[in-house]
This record gives C-alpha cells, structure tokens and sequence, in this order.
C-alpha cells in the first residue's frame, strides 16, 4: 500500500482533472474563504437574529389580549410592557448560553433592543447595529473587545441606532404637527 498524501495549497491539480493550477489560484487561500464564510454569517445572523427573537415575538405578544376581568374598569388591554421586554430578552439570551459568564454582558444590548423597537419601530438600524457589532466580534481577539478601535465603531454603532431612532420620532411629530394644523387627521402612533 502506498502512502496517503494530504495536499497543501502549493500542491497542483492532479492531471486527471486537466487543470494544472495551483489550488490558491482557483480557490484562494483558506483564510480568504473563511472571511467570506464568517461575513455571510455575521450578516445573516443580524438579520436573523432581530428578526426572529425581536420583531416575531414581539408582535405576537402585543397582540395579546388579557380577559377583562384581569384590567381595569373593564376594559381588555395587552401584556405589560414588561412581560414583553422579559420574554423577548429571555429568547435572546437562551441561545448565548453558551458564552457562559459572559453571556451576561449581553444582556444590556438585549433590553436595549426591545426598547428601541418599542419605542420607534426600528428594525433596519438595528440590524445593522447587530451586523457591526457580530463583525467587530469576529475580527477581535477570540470575540473578546481589546482594543479602543472596536469599542469605538461598537459605541458608534449604538449611537447611530439611537440617533436614527430621534430623528424618526422628530420626523412622525413635525408631519404629526402640519398635518393637523392643515386639517388633516394627525398620524395615530405605532
């Protein structure tokens, strides 16, 4: 029996295949297709992520209704606010488990989430946010924060999510404000 021979990068094509190129040629190198593979879950994780454990559950826990007998004067109302903010946190958190202690670090983004959505209706910046933050993760050091340059773009990404979120909040109350002084029904809120 002969010996197994594993490849390397260096090596060429076999020439059953015809090609005669070194693998780094077609390919590029592992370290290139591991930065296209990470990027793709970054991205797809921010985007997953908001979407699936924030605006879903979210949603489904507005529309739920209380019996009349449990409000006041009578009246059906919807879950507390915190009952929301509880599950939702609780659903993102379940899943960060496996960080361990440092899951706990997690859990002011978390709470920050369901609020800004709450409160604006977000979910673009906070997507964005959330891919920023998952890129600066996996560009540091083992997904620990070493450096002032990934603090930085972390703070800014929080920044501009909250920025975005005041400049909306301004927007709904100036079109709110002309339009009932034009005589038009101002907008209901979200």
């Amino acid at each position: 029996m002969g010996r197994v021979r594993t490849s390397s990068s260096n090596d060429v094509y076999p020439p059953a295949t015809g090609l005669g190129v070194e693998v780094g040629q077609v390919y590029g190198s592992m370290s290139q297709i591991h930065t296209l593979t990470q990027d793709r879950i970054t991205v797809l994780a921010g985007i997953g992520e908001e979407i699936f454990v924030l605006v879903l559950p979210y949603t489904a826990l507005r529309l739920v209704r209380l019996p009349a007998r449990w409000a006041r004067e009578g009246v059906c109302r919807g879950l507390p606010l915190t009952v929301v903010v509880s599950v939702c946190v609780a659903l993102r958190m379940s899943y960060h488990v496996y960080y361990g202690p440092g899951s706990v670090s997690l859990l002011p983004w978390a709470v920050l989430t369901v609020l800004v959505f709450h409160r604006w209706r977000l979910l673009t910046p906070l997507v964005f946010t959330h891919i920023a933050y998952d890129s600066v993760l996996s560009t540091a050091n083992h997904g620990l924060i070493t450096t002032t340059e990934e603090f930085t773009v972390l703070c800014a990404a929080t920044v501009v999510l909250l920025v975005v979120g005041a400049v909306r909040a301004n927007f709904r109350s100036i079109v709110s404000r002309e339009g009932s002084a034009a005589g038009v029904e101002p907008i209901a809120p979200r």
